[in-house]
């Protein structure tokens, strides 16, 4: 309880001093949902995907080094515990490994130089709505940037429709092939009128990690990918019978106390401990 209401003052001091910030300034807002129980251990989850038949990815500030416990949410009914492998603190990525196999692995795109401002893209993930009853939602969106405000070509910028949840989880194109990793919202704001108490809201949009530094982080560790040729465009229930095959909901807990009715929304029988060790991944040139 005490450390939600230090989040919740940290915030309301953030708003309340948003004119100390640059005349251009940006607020990135990571899409993970949080609980705390009465001993201070805590619970936030988000999502995820197998890129390969054993190995997950999803962001750094949803499973991380911090996490006493991590589980995964695979096809909506069945958890289980999961591995923290590497991290790319600098990126948000991390890559995971699962017990429990999986019959369909995200597919990359390849032929990214052809992909634009403009396209249709969807992101897959478990929003905090529907986490509890362990079911996974589409979100379309359109391609804004391919890069972020600040011309960094490792992010793509599209159009705000994720909430909650969605940290994590793929950014596929009409084809089905992923395009990035989704990471949070970011909001940028301008001064009002050039006045150091106001500040206007001048753009609203999602940001995900782009493919081409998750395929660096992956060789890096080591582990394959699959590609493909974006050519054919999938309908809605395409789309969603596709990407059900290898999103995951991903959940962390820290601490070491009793999470037992926190734990409910995931349950599993069995705990794997954070990879001694852990080696955090050196950022791609």
């Amino acid at each position: 309880m005490r450390k939600r209401l230090l989040i919740i003052t940290f915030f309301r001091w953030l708003f309340k001093h948003l004119s100390i910030l640059p005349a251009a300034s940006m607020l990135l807002l990571c899409n993970i949902a949080f609980a705390d129980n009465i001993q201070g251990e805590s619970l936030r989850s988000g999502s995820g995907f197998f890129i390969t038949q054993e190995y997950l990815v999803t962001n750094e500030h949803v499973a991380n080094s911090q996490c006493a416990q991590i589980i995964v949410r695979i096809n909506d009914n069945d958890t289980v515990p999961a591995r923290l492998i590497a991290i790319d603190a600098k990126h948000d990525l991390a890559l995971l490994r699962s017990p429990k196999f999986s019959s369909r692995q995200t597919m990359l795109r390849r032929n990214m130089d052809a992909i634009k401002v403009g396209d249709k893209v969807v992101a897959a993930g478990y929003p905090v709505n529907v986490i509890a009853t362990g079911t996974y939602e589409l979100a379309s969106a359109q391609l804004l940037n391919i890069s972020d405000s600040e011309g960094d070509t490792d992010k793509l910028q599209f159009s705000h429709s994720t909430e909650q949840g969605y940290s994590g989880g793929p950014l596929l194109d009409r084809s089905g092939n992923l395009v990035g990793v989704t990471k949070g919202e970011v909001k940028k704001y301008e001064k009002a009128n050039g006045k150091e108490e106001a500040k206007t809201l001048v753009s609203d949009a999602d940001e995900a990690v782009s493919s081409a530094i998750l395929k660096a982080f992956l060789a890096s560790n080591g582990i394959p990918y699959l590609e493909a040729n974006s050519t054919a465009t999938l309908t809605d229930k395409e789309l969603e019978a596709l990407a059900q095959n290898f999103t995951v909901g991903v959940q962390c807990t820290t601490g070491t106390g009793n999470l037992s009715p926190i734990l409910s929304v995931f349950p599993t029988q069995d705990t794997l401990p954070v990879e001694p060790g852990l080696p955090v991944t050196a950022p791609p040139k």
